[in-house]
């Protein structure tokens, strides 16, 4: 007997796990094209940012309306997904994920720019503009990309993932300590809606090959000499090569991080002089 097709909502895709329903793509391509072409702008907004040499406060213009676009382009996914039922990154993904990835995301970015706080959390917001590229080669994929897209969208998913961890978790930790020094108790707490996301991204790379890098992140952040030396001998010799990557981009991360605070502390220098000038 053949299955009856509902003619109102468009159908979901069942994955045949018990509980998942998985979004279907757009019943219009030229949907997810232009989706995926706005990713692609916000991709290239991400690298020219991140291309600077000083992330002073003069990018901040920039860094906004490439965040706006960002959060409008999740905003756009979500209203899809919870209305007709839509995803362009499909399959693969549920509208609780896609809630759980974009929502979140959107409010946190929100709060951080109307409460001013966008000048100490500047790298991690340029490095995100990374991640929408992943995004893109989701709906790649969906638009029936050669079987190598997917490749690729693994391995640089998972490069920019650890570029960001170790971005959040520097940035996190220096921001803190500035409000604790400045007995801000509001907003050290308020800090803390990071966290989720730091969590989100190591589940992430949980899901890698790498499973056994995630807990030493955090260690390498705080110690990356000692910890990536200790990982090259825990680990045995077929995965040295992708811990020797790994932690070639977090000491990248951490070279432009380190950079970013010698602008800060050179332009309160320069704040201090005018004033005593």
């Amino acid at each position: 007997m053949a299955s009856e097709v509902s003619l109102g909502s468009p159908q979901k895709i069942s994955t045949g796990k018990q509980g998942r329903v998985e979004l279907q793509p757009p019943s219009h391509t030229w949907i997810s094209w232009c989706i995926l072409l706005a990713y692609l702008a916000v991709f290239v907004e991400g690298v020219a940012l991140l291309a600077n040499d000083h992330y002073g406060p003069e990018i901040l213009p920039r860094v906004s309306a490439a965040q706006f676009h960002l959060c409008s382009i999740y905003v756009l996914e979500v209203a899809i997904a919870l209305g007709p039922g839509w995803c362009a990154m499909s399959p693969g993904w549920t509208s609780g994920e896609l809630i759980a990835h974009h929502v979140p995301y959107t409010f946190t970015v929100m709060l951080c720019f109307a409460l001013n706080q966008q000048h100490k959390w500047t790298l991690p917001l340029v490095v995100v503009l990374l991640t929408p590229l992943n995004e893109g080669l989701f709906i790649a994929n969906s638009l029936g990309a050669p079987g190598w897209v997917a490749k690729v969208r693994r391995a640089y998913g998972f490069s920019v993932i650890v570029l960001l961890i170790a971005t959040e978790i520097r940035t996190w930790i220096k921001v803190m300590e500035q409000h604790w020094a400045d007995s801000a108790l509001l907003m050290l707490c308020l800090d803390q809606l990071v966290f989720p996301a730091i969590y989100y991204h190591f589940k992430l790379l949980a899901s890698q090959v790498v499973i056994s890098l995630a807990p030493s992140l955090f260690l390498f952040a705080m110690y990356p000499c000692e910890t990536a030396m200790t990982s090259l001998l825990i680990c045995d010799v077929q995965r040295q090569s992708t811990v020797l990557a790994v932690y070639a981009l977090l000491l990248a991360a951490l070279h432009v991080h380190q950079k970013v605070a010698e602008d800060a502390f050179l332009l309160r220098g320069q704040q201090r002089s005018s004033i005593w000038a």
